[in-house]
């Protein structure tokens, strides 16, 4: 496609893409900054949040030059097979959306054991320990991607990169994908549906917030806003990309309506976290303000020097 070809819908979407990739780019940076300069922001589950953030950055960088060959002819011969690996079909943005979904996945567990199982050390990650998970997931993140980088080519007589496997490795490969799509589905619900009725059902998490003194009930909210946020995200992130599944599933046309808008709810996923962060958590939007305020403060005093 070239640009004389654009349509109506793209004339909304290339906006779209650009709005979403500066705002996504400014607040997950903002999170990262943020989660490791302010002390009291080094909990286990601000530093999960931290890996979706960055997760998240990525994403939205290797997104950009894919984007922008959506709408410009695509090079064929070793060229066409190298953008094929590398950009067009954003194999790279994969290996990110795929961790940014097993983060969330930890993080329901995380929360799920946090608060229903306070005094089960063994089960519990710490500040310590965090890095382990984090680490292996981007290990299993680059080895799951990686077979794709390897049989994507450009087909010059389709005009469009194709995957060359034999039909039944293709039908292990994301008949595997779908199995931890599942799983990983419903631990998030099996967690957050005990959390919720812990919550406010039947109170095994915490009693009802009038019987108790002034600093355990700050302390119940507390538990009970970064659940509300912590369940928040992870409805959004799926909410942005079932669309994008469906349209995969359904085999839809690069081309049709359906799979471009899914394809940039997808990316929407990933601008989206720090905006909930900033309306949720109280400790975000102070450690936010006091970021942007102390970057304010040294850019007037470099202007007054």
């Amino acid at each position: 496609m070239i640009l004389s070809t654009l349509d109506s819908l793209d004339l909304v979407l290339l906006p779209g893409y650009a709005i979403v990739v500066v705002a996504g780019l400014i607040g997950n940076s903002l999170i990262l900054t943020v989660v490791k300069n302010k002390r009291y922001m080094h909990t286990t589950t601000n530093f999960l949040l931290a890996n979706l953030a960055f997760a998240d950055l990525l994403t939205l960088l290797w997104c950009i030059p894919g984007v922008a060959l959506q709408y410009s002819r695509h090079p064929d011969g070793i060229l066409g097979d190298i953008f094929c690996k590398f950009i067009t079909m954003n194999h790279l943005a994969g290996i990110s959306l795929l961790v940014a979904g097993l983060t969330l996945t930890l993080v329901s567990v995380e929360r799920y054991n946090a608060l229903l199982n306070p005094l089960n050390a063994s089960v519990r990650l710490n500040k310590e320990n965090v890095r382990y998970p984090v680490v292996i997931m981007w290990i299993f993140g680059f080895i799951y991607v990686l077979p794709l980088f390897v049989v994507e080519r450009f087909d010059e007589v389709r005009g469009q990169c194709v995957f060359h496997w034999q039909k039944a490795s293709s039908t292990v490969y994301w008949s595997l994908l779908a199995m931890i799509v599942v799983i990983a589905f419903f631990v998030v619900c099996f967690c957050y549906f005990n959390i919720i009725r812990g919550l406010y059902f039947t109170k095994k998490i915490c009693a009802e917030t009038s019987t108790l003194s002034s600093q355990a009930a700050e302390e119940i909210q507390a538990k009970r806003k970064i659940a509300k946020l912590s369940i928040t995200i992870t409805i959004i992130f799926i909410a942005c990309f079932f669309p994008y599944v469906t349209a995969t599933v359904l085999d839809a046309s690069l081309r049709s309506s359906f799979y471009r808008i899914s394809f940039f709810l997808v990316y929407c996923s990933c601008c989206v976290n720090p905006i909930c962060y900033a309306f949720q958590s109280s400790n975000y939007t102070t450690a936010f303000k006091e970021t942007i305020k102390r970057k304010s403060s040294t850019h007037q005093n470099e202007q007054a020097v």
